[in-house]
């Protein structure tokens, strides 16, 4: 079970803080125009 509950949550976690990061980003080149 925790062998592919442990990869899995670690892909979420990757996931959001991508996701996260490319909303500042965007947001900042938004505000910059």
């Amino acid at each position: 079970m925790s062998c592919t509950c442990g990869p899995i949550l670690f892909h979420l976690v990757v996931g959001d803080w991508v996701l996260y990061k490319r909303n500042r980003y965007s947001q900042k080149s938004l505000q910059s125009q």
